[in-house]
């Protein structure tokens, strides 16, 4: 690279960290006057570590990755000088090995520092949202439990919304053909059949239509695009951040900002077709992802609704227990409700790390309203068992093959979940479950073909060389054979998959697969159910089916409900006797495993929708005791998007050119340590 190339780079550089620079500023103080408007003050937020200023966040944490770097560098240099000093007895190489060994461990101490009381936050609980003089009002209405989760993907599937996934399925289709296509383009039966000339000659057109455009503003515009890209891809797996449809539209443009930057930036053809590729590829499985999350979510539905439908079939009257006197709820508690909330915000924010931190202080309530719901549901608890191995190298054991015994519970007894969970409990088996066998890779001889001479023991190399005649150089190529240095001569080396040994040792595990299925039937009805699981805040009713997959012997139990309940309730599974076996045959086929645990119950919980001022547009759900705080539409954190988008490569660009800088010192100031 010459001179006036370097100097280009470098002043290009400077002012894309110029333009960063400026960004990382706007957003500080953006999060930072938004913090204060919504009630924070200095003292909270040096409190909290600054948790709430996400740009502080990042240097936090790029300054803690710094300190480790600091660590790593003078462990070596500690180990570099002090072997020379061993080796010299210099006393120059002496003084820097004590200089790496405590700037080590001033840096291992401030990281420790820094993690201990700046990033690991002690008492950190969010701002509690007061819920005094809050309008209130009992009823929801049954149409908004109508829609309850229409927003979600794939809970959308269940109001007939499938355009979205029909999309989906050809967009992945297109990506991956276009994909396959540029792959194509660079192979020799590309070139030949003129795909790649198609392709060229398309690009060549739009690099004749691209305009002359600042090559500061584009490089930033680039780099920003491909960040939003990762977080749109990464980040918006249920499409409660950005909906499908603007995000499509937004993947494109991003997608074409960072290609045609590659563009102006005079990349060749070929990268050109690289980062479209990967592109394309990025979207079509991400959009296979929620293909794969639609069908299981469908899947599941098939079994669950048939039996929720069967047993609001047997249970018609659901809707008169909440008038009832002896089905009463506790009454909300404003305080109660209000710890409730503030910790429900904090859920929300473990949904993703782009909503808004400390989203407490954004919640100034507006309207509560609450709704009695009552709950049926037949309750599945199966388990299932299988065997996986893993591979544990060379061996010279002697070959076996055994044959775990899964349901000899003498040797490998259950373990089951209190109540209904969804668990894997993994168990390591012991050596003698080994299974030992011969190396499918070199047939147990402990040789195999060396891959870097094809088994010949030579290699052909060649080399150039010139001669001059009349007065012109003439350049000549000559090949000659040399002995092959992976296998010296012999044509074979040791095997790596079993280290030479001829024989593989394959470790095995059992795994116990807990799962659950709650078909369930609610009054006020709901198409989605599933939000509502868990959420018992009064169990009524309860009635033991099976246990341990043999029929259960233990009464109905029942909380203070009066006779003529409980005798009502009493009936509704003997009622649906004959159903039951194929019920449960149903969910073992779904589940591939047995019922070990199944049961009827009747509860009765709070369902609440709030409203707040400072959210506009946004509603957030609680359903009963369930410590989640629902929100069709996360609110998106707009300084979270900003520290990302523009802080991150400020702090990357100034780690960068630290590293370049403290390198450039080191090598002027430093010894060099003699190479052998």
């Amino acid at each position: 690279m010459n001179t006036h190339s370097l100097q280009a780079y470098t002043q290009l550089w400077n002012d894309i960290f110029i333009i960063y620079a400026h960004g990382a500023l706007a957003v500080f103080a953006g999060c930072f006057l938004a913090r204060l408007a919504c009630g924070t003050s200095p003292l909270a937020l040096i409190r909290t570590r600054f948790y709430e200023i996400p740009p502080i966040r990042f240097a936090i944490f790029m300054a803690y990755l710094g300190l480790w770097a600091v660590v790593v560098v003078s462990g070596w240099h500690l180990a570099a000088h002090g072997l020379e000093y061993q080796k010299n007895q210099q006393e120059i190489h002496g003084q820097i090995a004590l200089f790496a060994a405590a700037a080590m461990g001033a840096a291992f101490l401030v990281k420790r520092f820094i993690y201990h009381h700046i990033i690991f936050i002690h008492n950190n609980d969010p701002p509690t949202v007061a819920v005094k003089k809050v309008k209130t009002s009992r009823g929801i209405g049954t149409g908004r439990f109508a829609t309850l989760g229409k927003e979600q993907f794939p809970q959308m599937l269940v109001y007939g919304i499938t355009g979205g996934l029909w999309a989906r399925g050809i967009l992945s289709l297109t990506a991956f053909s276009f994909a396959g296509l540029l792959i194509i383009c660079m192979t020799d039966w590309g070139r030949e059949q003129g795909w790649q000339y198609v392709v060229h000659s398309f690009i060549g057109s739009i690099r004749v239509e691209i305009p002359q455009l600042e090559t500061v503003w584009v490089v930033t515009a680039g780099i920003s695009a491909a960040i939003c890209f990762w977080l749109l891809i990464l980040f918006n797996f249920s499409y409660t951040l950005v909906r499908f449809s603007t995000s499509l539209l937004a993947l494109i443009v991003m997608v074409s900002v960072v290609w045609i930057t590659a563009l102006i930036q005079q990349a060749t053809d070929e990268q050109l077709c690289v980062l479209a590729g990967i592109g394309a590829s990025a979207c079509a499985v991400r959009w296979c992802h929620d293909l794969a999350r639609a069908s299981h979510f469908s899947q599941q539905r098939n079994v669950s609704v048939p039996i929720a439908a069967q047993l609001a079939e047997s249970f018609p009257d659901l809707c008169t227990l909440k008038s009832r006197d002896d089905c009463r709820l506790n009454p909300l508690d404003e305080s109660a409700l209000s710890n409730r909330i503030s910790q429900g915000c904090r859920n929300v924010e473990e949904a993703s790390p782009l909503v808004t931190r400390n989203l407490a202080r954004f919640l100034s309530l507006v309207h509560i309203e609450y709704e009695h719901v009552v709950a049926a549901m037949l309750r599945y608890l199966t388990v299932r068992r299988y065997v996986s191995t893993s591979f544990g190298g060379g061996t010279t054991r002697y070959l076996q093959n055994p044959v775990v015994p899964m349901w000899d519970e003498s040797q490998f007894p259950l373990h089951p979940p209190n109540g209904y969970k969804n668990w894997l409990d993994p168990l390591g088996l012991g050596w003698v479950w080994d299974i030992v066998c011969i190396c499918g890779s070199c047939g147990g001889t402990g040789q195999v073909t060396c891959s870097g001479c094809g088994g010949s023991g030579t290699q052909q190399r060649s080399e150039s060389y010139t001669e001059t005649s009349n007065g012109q150089t003439v350049t000549h190529t000559r090949t000659y054979t040399v002995t092959c240095s992976g296998c010296g001569g012999s044509g074979r080396v040791t095997c790596p998959t079993c280290s030479g040994h001829g024989r593989v040792v394959h470790h095995q595990t059992l795994n116990t697969h807990w799962q659950r299925m709650l078909p369930t039937c609610t009054s006020p009805h709901v198409l989605v159910p599933e939000f509502m699981e868990d959420s018992e805040e009064r169990t009524y009713f309860r009635f033991p089916i099976v246990e341990n997959r043999v029929q259960a012997s233990a009464q109905p139990e029942h909380d203070g409900i009066k006779p003529d309940l409980v005798e009502r309730l009493s009936w509704v599974i003997p009622g649906m006797g004959a159903k039951l076996p194929d019920i449960s045959q149903s969910v073992e086929k779904h589940h591939d495993g047995i019922v070990y645990r199944s049961d009827f119950q009747v509860t009765g919980f709070w369902v609440l929708r709030i409203r707040f001022r400072r959210l506009p547009g946004k509603v957030g759900w609680f359903f009963g005791a369930r410590p989640e705080f629902y929100f069709p539409a996360l609110p998106l954190s707009w300084g979270m998007v900003g520290t990302v988008v523009l802080v991150l490569p400020f702090l990357v660009m100034t780690a960068l050119m630290t590293v370049i800088e403290v390198t450039r010192w080191l090598h002027q100031n430093l010894p060099q340590i003699p190479r052998e």
